[in-house]
C-alpha cells in the first residue's frame, strides 16, 4: 500500500502552522455492504477538517484483527456508528461497539436507513441517532443538513474528548509496561488530569478504569515524592532557624553589654567618658551585628551547597528519565534556527546548582509561555538522585550521543532545516559539562541501532574499571540478556555513570508505538516502515540496562500515521 499526502502526519511544524493532529479524530465503524455510503460520508468529513481513521483493508487470515482495530479504536476521539441493516446483524461491528464503550470512547450512531424492525445494539439504541435515511414521507433527506448536524454533534466538548483520548493511551502505556513508575505522571500534569475529571461535561464518556487507576498511583507516586522532598526542604528549614537562634543571641549578648556599659559610665558622672563609650560600643554591636548576619547568610549558602553536593556528587546514579519537546499529540514548533526546546534546555540543564529536573521545569515554564500553552514539555523518570550536569563526581563516566534528523531519503518526510542547530546546542553545552560527545547528522536506521548499542557497551565497558569508593572491585556476570534488540552485559555492581541521548528530528505513532524516524526510513506499508525505524520502546530498555543514569532528550512530537488503500 502506498499513504497519500494528506493521510500522513508529520512531527514538527514552522510557528504558527496548523498541523492535522489539531483536528478531530473519528473511528467510522461500518459493514462493508455499506461501503459506497461510508466512502461519501468520510469524504464529507473530511471536508470539514475531521481527521477520520476506518478500517478498508481485509482481514489477512491469521492476522490478529482485534488488536488492529482496537487500536485504531483508542486513538478516536468519537466512535461512528453507521447503523444500517447490514451492520446491526454484524458481529465484528457489535464487537467494535463493545470495544468502544470499554475504551471510554463516545458513540455517534449514524442511521442509514430504516432498519425494519431490527433492533441495534443496546448501547447505541441509549444514543440520540444523526439521521441520513429518507424523511417520513419518503423523500429523501438532504446529506449536506446530515453531514452538518453529524459534524456539529462530534465538535461538541471536543477538547475534553481529546484529552480522554490522550490520557486513555497514556494509561493503556503505563499498564503494558508493568505498570513502571517512570511512565507516570508528575505534578503539572497530574493536576490538569484532575482538573480534566471535574470539567466532565454532561453526556460525555466516563474515565475507563485503567484511567482512574493511572492517575491514582501518579498521585501515590508524586506524594512520595513530595514527602520526600518536603522533608529535605524541613532540614534546611530548621538549619536556619537554628542559625537564626544564634544570631539572635549574639544580638542580645551585645545589646546587653551596650546597656552595662552605658549605666556604668552614667554612674561616673563622665558626660564626655559616657558619650566616647556610647559611640565605640554602638559602632561594635553595629560591626558584630553585621558580621553575624553575613556568618548566616555564608552559612546558609554552605548548606545549600552541601545539600546539591550530596545528590550532584552521587556515584551511584541509575535509572532513566525522558523529556520530550511536547506531550502526546501537541505539536514541537521549529524554526531554521532551530527549536526554543534544545536551546533553552541545553542552556539551564549546565548552568551551575541547577538540577535538571529544575532545568527541565524551567524549560517547561517558557515553552508554554511562549506558545501560549500549545505546547507542553512532557517528563518521565525514574533516577534515583537530582542530576546536576555542571557538577561531575569524581571519576564518573559521562558519554552523549546525539542524533540530528535533518534530510531524509523518503519523500513523506519534510527537511529540517533547524535541527542542526538543536545538535549545535546540545553539543556545545554537554561538551561544557564535560561529555565525551558524538553528533550524527542523518542517521539511517543502522546508524542509531549500532551508536546506540555502542553508547551503551561503553558505559558497561567503562564500569569494569571504574568502581564506586565505597564497593570492590566489580566482578561483572559472564551471562548474556537479550532484553530488546541488543545484548546486554549483565553488571555486577552499580556503575558511577552517566550517559545523555537526544534525538532531534520526526517522529511518529503507529498502532499506538512510538518510533524516531531514520534517514532511510520505508513507508512502503506498515510492517516496513516499522523495520525501518526505531521504536522508542527499544531506545528506553537499552538505556534502562546502560550502566549507571541515562537522560533522553527528544525534540520531537508523538503523531499518527495512517494508512489507507482504495479497496477494503
Amino acid at each position: 500500500m502506498q499513504p497519500s499526502d494528506e493521510n500522513l502526519v508529520v512531527s514538527r511544524t514552522s510557528l504558527g502552522e496548523q498541523m492535522e493532529t489539531d483536528g478531530l479524530r473519528v473511528f467510522v465503524s461500518y459493514s462493508r455492504a455499506d461501503e459506497s455510503f461510508v466512502q461519501e460520508l468520510v469524504s464529507g468529513l473530511e471536508l470539514v477538517g475531521i481527521i477520520v481513521t476506518i478500517d478498508t483493508r481485509d482481514i489477512a487470515e491469521g492476522e490478529d484483527w482485534r488488536a488492529r482495530l482496537g487500536a485504531m479504536i483508542e486513538s478516536a476521539d468519537s466512535v461512528v456508528f453507521v447503523l444500517s441493516t447490514n451492520s446491526v446483524s454484524s458481529e465484528m461491528c457489535n464487537w467494535e461497539v463493545e470495544t468502544a464503550v470499554s475504551k471510554g470512547k463516545r458513540l455517534v450512531p449514524v442511521l442509514k436507513e430504516n432498519l425494519g424492525g431490527l433492533s441495534p445494539h443496546s448501547k447505541l439504541s441509549e444514543i440520540h441517532y444523526v439521521r441520513f435515511d429518507a424523511e417520513d414521507n419518503g423523500a429523501p433527506r438532504s446529506f449536506i443538513g446530515a453531514l452538518r448536524a453529524l459534524s456539529d454533534t462530534l465538535k461538541l466538548d471536543v477538547n475534553w474528548l481529546r484529552e480522554h483520548t490522550r490520557l486513555q493511551i497514556r494509561a493503556r502505556e503505563w499498564d503494558e509496561s508493568a505498570r513502571s513508575e517512570h511512565r507516570l505522571m508528575r505534578a503539572q500534569d497530574i493536576a490538569h488530569a484532575k482538573a480534566w475529571m471535574e470539567q466532565r461535561p454532561a453526556g460525555a464518556p466516563p474515565l475507563t478504569e485503567i484511567q482512574i487507576a493511572f492517575i491514582h498511583e501518579s498521585e501515590d507516586a508524586e506524594e512520595k515524592r513530595s514527602s520526600a522532598e518536603r522533608e529535605r526542604l524541613a532540614a534546611m528549614q530548621q538549619a536556619q532557624a537554628d542559625r537564626e537562634i544564634a544570631l539572635k543571641d549574639k544580638e542580645e549578648t551585645v545589646r546587653k553589654l551596650s546597656r552595662r556599659t552605658t549605666i556604668g559610665l552614667g554612674a561616673t558622672g563622665g558626660l564626655a567618658v559616657a558619650s566616647a563609650g556610647l559611640a565605640y560600643w554602638g559602632t561594635s554591636a553595629e560591626r558584630r551585628f553585621n558580621q553575624a548576619r553575613k556568618d548566616a547568610q555564608t552559612a546558609e549558602s554552605r548548606t545549600r551547597e552541601q545539600i546539591i553536593n550530596r545528590d550532584a556528587l552521587r556515584k551511584d546514579l541509575s535509572g532513566v528519565m525522558r523529556v520530550s519537546a511536547a506531550a502526546p499529540g501537541e505539536v514541537a514548533y521549529d524554526t531554521y534556527d532551530g527549536s526554543a526546546f534544545s536551546r533553552i534546555l541545553a542552556q539551564h540543564s549546565t548552568q551551575d546548582k541547577i538540577a535538571f529536573e529544575e532545568a527541565v521545569q524551567l524549560t517547561r515554564d517558557e515553552i508554554y509561555e511562549q506558545t501560549g500553552g500549545q505546547q507542553t514539555v512532557y517528563v518521565e523518570t525514574y533516577l534515583n538522585s537530582r542530576v546536576y550536569l555542571a557538577r561531575r563526581p569524581e571519576n564518573q563516566i559521562r558519554k552523549a550521543l546525539i542524533w540530528v534528523g535533518s534530510d531524509y531519503q523518503s519523500d513523506w518526510l519534510s527537511p529540517l532545516q533547524g535541527t542542526r542547530r538543536d545538535g549545535e546546542h546540545w553539543q556545545a553545552a554537554l561538551e561544557a559539562a564535560g561529555f565525551e560527545t558524538s553528533n550524527i547528522v542523518d542517521p539511517t536506521y543502522a546508524d542509531m541501532m549500532d551508536s546506540m548499542t555502542a553508547l551503551s557497551r561503553q558505559m558497561d565497558a567503562a564500569d569494569l574499571h571504574q568502581a564506586p569508593d565505597n564497593e570492590g572491585a566489580f566482578e561483572p556476570e559472564t551471562t548474556v540478556s537479550t532484553k530488546g534488540l541488543v545484548p546486554i552485559i549483565q553488571r555486577g555492581s552499580r556503575h558511577n555513570g552517566l550517559s545523555v541521548l537526544v534525538f532531534s528530528g520526526h517522529a511518529f505513532q503507529l498502532d499506538n508505538q512510538q518510533y524516531l524516524a531514520a534517514r532511510d526510513s520505508v513507508p512502503d506499508d506498515e510492517q516496513r516502515l516499522k523495520r525501518t525505524s526505531v521504536p522508542l520502546a527499544v531506545v528506553l530498555d537499552i538505556l534502562d540496562d546502560t550502566n549507571g543514569a541515562s537522560i533522553l532528550a527528544l525534540d520531537a512530537c508523538r503523531n499518527n500515521l495512517e494508512f489507507r488503500a482504495d479497496a477494503r
